[in-house]
């Protein structure tokens, strides 16, 4: 039997509900999977009068997670970044390679050098 992530195209939006509970609230690992196996799409469950209450955001979301480059992206404040803390995140997702590269960045952020302007 092949994961929900090959038979379904807002597979992105269920991964990140079973991880963080974002973006579908009130929707956990157990909705999302029933979710997944009752329609094939995001458009399927809305046209059934699934998450309606949250269909704009839902959508809003789907565009950004495949990339599409005219979706409107908030205007996020400038943040000193914790390297460390999504080194972590991504080690928990099981991504070492990337756990290691941002490892490195956290290392190299420490040195006074690599320090943005205060």
């Amino acid at each position: 039997m092949g994961s929900s992530r090959a038979r379904c195209p807002i597979s992105s939006h269920c991964a990140a509900t079973r991880r963080t509970g974002f973006p579908a609230k009130g929707v956990g690992p157990k909705g999302a999977a029933t979710l997944l196996r009752k329609y094939a799409s995001l458009d399927e469950a809305l046209a059934d009068g699934q998450l309606t209450s949250q269909a704009e955001q839902l959508l809003l979301y789907r565009r950004i997670a495949t990339m599409d480059r005219a979706a409107p992206i908030p205007v996020l404040p400038d943040r000193v970044p914790h390297w460390d803390k999504a080194a972590a995140l991504v080690r928990d997702w099981d991504l070492a390679r990337l756990a290691e590269r941002l490892d490195a960045l956290a290392a190299n952020w420490a040195a006074p050098l690599h320090r943005p302007p205060s």
